[in-house]
């Protein structure tokens, strides 16, 4: 990743942890490079490379959880692969993603009329909680913390046999709300707690020096607006006829008869299939203005300028990827309309 380094590298190695059943395994485990993505609404995920030796495949057990203090986010580690260079050196590749990936153990169905924190509250306690089965429970090791109403309604949303991450990650991004996972050490729990975007001063531009790098990605060839679906058209809140239209043909979930369940497919077809607006920027670490976990985070709402493609918006950071390697630290930034 290119980019201006962060300059001091020692105060990285100490904020990573090692942990097992909330029990310390080793605190700054060494690492030449670590990869850190941090995602608004969905989990993230980190990738970190070493030197291999065999006492590292005990630190770094699988469903083990790398800790990292400065911004209080946790991973399972999920996969390790070994690795023999030409020159006979071993290295060793950890690869894991965030705690609320736990979501995506269960399967849910679903039906019903509610607000979006009321969803995600039934399907966590039919499913996870104490209302699921006494084998698919996670609590009370694993939490969802209460959270107000956001305002938007969930109307006629059927789910069938799906997978709960999938659904609620994709509930969250419709609604533009965000999700984290804390390792709770104070009462030994994962805890999953939901947010909204944060309005903030803060101003990404070439203008204001704390852009280093910027690619602006604008693509409507995913985008479709018609759903086709058991011998009907459905449409999202426009009609849209000629060559404004755009259909896709998904498999009816329940081919037996006409359901609610039919309509908030064809709403996940049209959600999956919109049309791309990305700006990514490589984030100057030493500017002064706007400083990083300080002025913005994940899930700022943040003005972000391009006078050379005049383009200027307000833009959610939808996922920060902080990156380290011996030289130090790259941040490089995703915005998402708001």
């Amino acid at each position: 990743m290119p980019g201006i380094t962060h300059p001091d590298r020692k105060d990285v190695i100490k904020i990573l942890e090692i942990y097992k059943s909330f029990e310390l395994i080793t605190m700054a485990p060494v690492f030449t490079e670590l990869v850190w993505r941090r995602r608004f609404s969905r989990a993230g995920e980190f990738q970190l490379t070493t030197n291999f030796t065999p006492d590292k495949l005990d630190i770094f057990e699988q469903g083990n959880i790398i800790y990292k203090r400065n911004v209080d986010e946790a991973a399972f580690i999920e996969s390790r692969k070994v690795t023999q260079s030409i020159d006979g050196e071993l290295r060793l590749a950890v690869r894991g993603r965030f705690l609320p990936s736990l979501l995506d153990r269960r399967i849910v169905s679903f039906e019903g009329n509610f607000p979006l924190n009321n969803t995600i509250a039934f399907l966590w306690n039919q499913n996870f909680g104490a209302q699921a089965a006494p084998g698919r429970q996670m609590s009370p090791d694993v939490r969802i913390i209460p959270f107000p109403s956001f305002g938007q309604a969930i109307i006629h949303a059927e789910y069938r046999r799906r997978n709960a991450y999938d659904v609620i990650t994709s509930l969250l991004q419709e609604h533009n709300v965000g999700m984290w996972g804390r390792y709770n050490f104070d009462t030994r729990t994962i805890d999953i707690s939901f947010f909204a975007p944060v309005e903030s001063e803060v101003t990404f531009s070439k203008e204001f020096a704390n852009i280093i790098e910027q690619d602006y990605r604008d693509d409507t060839e995913p985008y479709r607006n018609v759903v086709y679906v058991d011998d009907q058209y459905i449409h999202n809140d426009h009609i849209h006829t000629g060559f404004e239209r755009r259909e896709i043909a998904i498999s009816a979930p329940n081919p037996n008869h006409w359901s609610i369940g039919l309509r908030q497919a064809a709403i996940d077809a049209l959600n999956e299939n919109r049309s791309v607006r990305t700006l990514s920027s490589v984030v100057n670490p030493f500017s002064r203005q706007f400083e990083y976990l300080k002025d913005w985070n994940i899930g700022s709402v943040v003005l972000s300028q391009s006078r050379m493609i005049g383009f200027s918006g307000k833009e959610v950071i939808t996922e920060i990827t902080e990156y380290y390697d011996e030289a130090g630290m790259n941040l490089e930034v995703k915005l998402g309309a708001v």
